[in-house]
């Protein structure tokens, strides 16, 4: 089968030796490695921002200069499978000629405004959407009143990232962007109530393109008040050793989150690290598995459980083991039979 994927994106270099070797955002790293995977059995071609042709993994990259090129490229692929991540504006705009269609819904339905996703059904009433996570595909059922053809599939968990470590005492890692909606200057503020704890930021500002500056000030504000690391973007290798050392990992602290899946709280459970997130969000039922979503009161909420030992440690065990199914070998799998229907 020739499956075709096309990721639209404020990004202008998705490279996968670039995302091997440093942070990069769950969308993209997502498709990346769902490419590689597919490609096991399957002729993949991946249409992306990138700086060069090349082949990764048994997937070639083609750079992305125009949808005429993309249209033009898949006739002459005689693709099979069009997948479309997270920005539809190539199917609103254009009409794409395959046998099947995927659009990989990545975003929260309540923040997909500017894109009218009801028309993609009149204009491909064969069309797919894939939500990535169960959860985000019942909301998405909900809000676009519409039940045929709405799959919820986790995003996977890198392999490189299944390390359970020794934990250091005391430790708190955050795993996530340092971006407005992941919410890490929630952390950044409570930290100050938390100086008996060694805290480390796990990310930079620099993860994605356009960069929020009022928000990356706000931020450096607070740093400057407390006495907190603060590491950059980490390739996959690192992010595990500090995650995997730290006796809790706060991924998202922000109240109504609009997070559909959290590849950071998969990732930390992936380490045998016990989660907290904000509460009363989509992802509540995921965090469950191995941490507690909080619905007021993050300092009070990291010290309870920074003291409670034995509850940490069996809820952690606990998310450890339900993520060992979330594998990208075995999410390929869960794909693979969608797009066989």
């Amino acid at each position: 089968m020739k499956i075709l994927f096309f990721r639209e994106s404020e990004s202008d270099n998705i490279n996968p030796k670039v995302i091997k070797e440093k942070g990069f955002g769950a969308t993209e790293t997502s498709f990346v490695l769902l490419a590689q995977e597919l490609s096991k059995k399957n002729e993949v071609k991946v249409i992306c921002p990138n700086n060069e042709n090349l082949w990764f993994d048994n997937v070639e990259y083609i750079p992305f200069k125009n949808y005429n090129d993309v249209i033009e490229y898949s006739k002459n692929f005689k693709t099979d499978v069009f997948i479309v991540v997270a920005n539809p504006k190539i199917l609103l705009n254009f009409f794409i000629d395959v046998k099947q269609i995927i659009f990989w819904h990545h975003n929260h339905p309540l923040t997909v405004k500017h894109f009218n996703i009801i028309s993609l059904f009149k204009k491909y009433p064969f069309i797919k959407f894939v939500f990535p996570s169960p959860e985000a595909c019942e909301l998405g059922k909900l809000y676009y009143q519409l039940h045929e053809n709405f799959f919820g599939i986790y995003n996977g968990v890198r392999n490189d990232i299944f390390k359970p470590n020794k934990k250091q005492k005391g430790r708190i890692v955050f795993n996530g962007s340092l971006t407005r909606v992941q919410g890490a200057n929630e952390l950044i503020k409570a930290s100050i109530f938390l100086k008996q704890y060694e805290i480390i930021i796990c990310s930079g500002f620099d993860l994605y393109v356009v960069e929020d500056k009022e928000y990356k000030k706000a931020c450096e504000q607070e740093l400057e008040k407390n006495s907190l690391t603060i590491t950059g973007s980490l390739n996959p290798y690192k992010l595990s050793e500090y995650v995997s050392s730290a006796e809790i990992c706060i991924v998202n602290p922000l109240i109504n989150n609009k997070e559909t899946c959290c590849v950071s709280a998969l990732e930390s459970m992936a380490c045998k690290t016990f989660v907290i997130a904000g509460g009363r969000s989509t992802i509540d039922p995921i965090i469950k598995h191995g941490g507690f979503s909080y619905i007021e009161n993050l300092v009070k909420t990291i010290e309870y459980f920074m003291g409670d030992y034995e509850t940490r440690e069996k809820i952690a065990e606990n998310g450890y083991n339900w993520v060992q199914n979330l594998s990208w070998e075995k999410i390929a799998l869960k794909w693979e039979k969608i797009i066989g229907d």
